[in-house]
Parts: structure tokens; sequence; C-alpha cells
């Protein structure tokens, strides 16, 4: 399964990317090294990840697709050097002054653990800006598949300041909170976390990034953290 994941996502790559030249699409390659894997406050690996992803963008419409290659074994629950999630992302985005609305599902395919799953979630997400460099976001992933009648829902808080015309810092404050249905445990707020990215231009096509990251349980009784501490860099490529 790990291999097949590994399979489907190079497959979708060279099919977004055949896209994006048929289309006259511009896209975006990144290529993330993670100290850890940790999403929604949950440590899916404790040690190095490689987590590729290709966008392709046209018209407000946003095709993704994103990997996570484990590079360590998360003591033996996985398998160093293979694909364990593979996510395809289907979105529209529309802008209105201050406001941006997004909107989209999301297909997920899992192998960890010795359990192959797949899911789907309803995406939205909405952002404001409330002054110039501020921008307060909400989103929102219902899940329709798998882990049926789940919500998860953030609240985040952003700064980004320029430093000269290639080097950019987001400061960056979110909070979660699971809505579950009762077979899947307790519901509440999930987490919080605070987070440090700075980006950089080389060049108008490539780019490289950096990032740090601190996350806890907001409710002990919702969510038990493993991984706090995080980060990684990052390289971007536009086509």
């Amino acid at each position: 399964m790990k291999k097949m994941i590994g399979r489907m996502a190079t497959g979708c790559a060279v099919v977004l990317m055949a896209a994006s030249t048929v289309f006259s699409a511009d896209a975006t390659l990144n290529m993330d090294v993670n100290s850890a894997y940790v999403c929604r406050g949950v440590t899916y690996n404790d040690g190095l990840v490689l987590q590729p992803s290709l966008d392709v963008l046209k018209g407000g419409f946003d095709v993704n697709i994103w990997g996570n290659l484990d590079i360590d074994d998360y003591d033996g629950i996985l398998d160093s050097g293979e694909f364990s999630e593979l996510d395809l992302t289907m979105t529209y985005s529309r802008s209105f002054d201050k406001l941006s609305l997004t909107g989209g599902v999301i297909g997920y395919v899992y192998s960890a653990g010795g359990g192959d799953k797949t899911t789907a979630e309803l995406y939205g997400n909405a952002s404001y800006a409330l002054a110039d460099k501020i921008t307060l976001g909400l989103a929102v992933y219902y899940d329709v598949d798998e882990f049926k009648d789940t919500c998860y829902s953030m609240a985040s808080l952003a700064y980004t300041q320029p430093v000269g015309d290639k080097l950019s810092v987001t400061a960056g404050a979110a909070a979660g909170y699971m809505a579950r249905a009762s077979k899947y445990g307790e519901s509440g707020f999930n987490e919080y976390k605070l987070s440090l990215k700075a980006s950089y231009a080389l060049t108008d096509t490539l780019g490289l990034g950096a990032n740090i990251n601190y996350t806890d349980a907001i409710d002990d009784d919702v969510l038990v953290t493993d991984v706090n501490t995080f980060g990684g860099v990052s390289v971007s490529c536009k086509f």
C-alpha cells in the first residue's frame, strides 16, 4: 500500500504538470523537510519527514497533491523511506476587497501502523485583512467518509512583515476545536499553535523558506500531545 501511495503521488504529479502546460496554468512545486509531522496537534511522526507538494492554479481553481515520506520510523510504528500519506485537494477561491473565501474537498489516503484508510473532507476557509499586515482566518473541515460527522475548525491570526524586497516574516497564532461523533471520543478545544515563518525569494521563480512551531493541547480530555516543538526548511519552484 505504501509503495502504491508513492506511485499514486507520482502519477498525480505527472497529470497535474501536464494539465498546467495544456491549460496554461500556474504551477508551484514545493519540497519541505521537517523535524516532525504534526497536524491538528496530533503527532504522526516524531522524526524527520520529507513532504513534497504540487499546486496547479487557474482562474481561482487550485488543485494540490501533497505527500508525506517518513525518513524516521516513529519507534518502529512506520516504515522509513516509505510514503504514509497522500492528500489530493481541489478548491475554488474568490476575493471581495478585504475578504477572501475558499471552498473545496480534500481526499486522504493513509497507510501507517499496519492499517490502510481513505477518507474525505469538505473544506471551507475565510480570511479577512484586519489591517495592512494582519489577517484573521477561520477554516472548517467536515469529514464525510471514514470519520463521518467529525468537524475540525481552526481560528488563526497572522502578522506578516516584509524585510526588504525579497524576505518576509510571518508570526502566527491559532487554536483548533474538534467536534466528534461520540464513538470517536470527546469534543472540545483541541490545540493551540504558535508559529514563525520566513520566506526568501532567490529569483522570480525560486524561493526558500523556514519555520518553527510550538503546539500543545488545550483540553487534555480531547487531545494528548506528543511532539510540541517542530520546524523545518523548504524550497519552492514556480513554473
